[in-house]
């Protein structure tokens, strides 16, 4: 079977394929229907699924087939499915949570076969460690279990990280987010 990306799989479609394929959509006075896929008619024509074009002309392909009325769709964390005679894009949920370990959000599930993540102390927390290779092994879990996760199909493929703006006000909300105020200890 043809991955999304091109390349063939040797144990049947990916992960992505399946989540793709049990995608819902509405059809015709209100029915639920799986959104179609490149492997389908007449799909299957289209530039966008080609393989042996390049991703550059993959992708002018397929935006020039969204209609404009419903671009928007797409630009919010949950964006509905879009199905017409020229293109077919399922629904997807872009808020992932990984700001100290894959979270709960809406674009992450509990409920299938992982039931749980690495959760990971406040990044000004890991900042005070002042160790560099903590980070880094952070950050390896943490992309490590989100694409375990996304392979499973319980969580999409992006996720919001952790800040690394540098925390100047008291007032901002999101100051725990961060590494801190110091400069320094940020760029390092």
């Amino acid at each position: 079977a043809a991955s999304v990306a091109g390349r063939r799989s040797r144990r049947g479609p990916s992960a992505l394929e399946r989540e793709l394929r049990h995608a819902r959509h509405e059809g015709p006075a209100g029915t639920v229907q799986p959104v179609p896929t490149c492997a389908d008619a007449p799909y299957s024509t289209y530039g966008y699924c080609n393989t042996s074009w390049s991703l550059d002309a993959r992708v002018d392909d397929l935006v020039r087939r969204i209609p404009r009325n419903a671009s928007h769709v797409l630009m919010s964390n949950t964006a509905a499915a879009i199905v017409t005679p020229d293109v077919a894009i399922p629904a997807y949920q872009w808020w992932s949570e990984g700001l100290h370990g894959v979270a709960f959000s809406p674009g992450v599930s509990y409920s299938g076969v992982a039931h749980n993540t690495t959760s990971f102390p406040q990044v000004c927390t890991t900042a005070a460690s002042w160790d560099r290779q903590l980070f880094t092994r952070i950050g390896e879990t943490i992309g490590t279990e989100g694409r375990a996760m996304n392979n499973l199909g319980q969580a999409g493929v992006t996720f919001y990280a952790p800040n690394i703006n540098i925390y100047r006000d008291p007032r901002w909300g999101r100051g725990q987010e961060t590494p801190g105020e110091d400069p320094y200890l940020t760029s390092v």
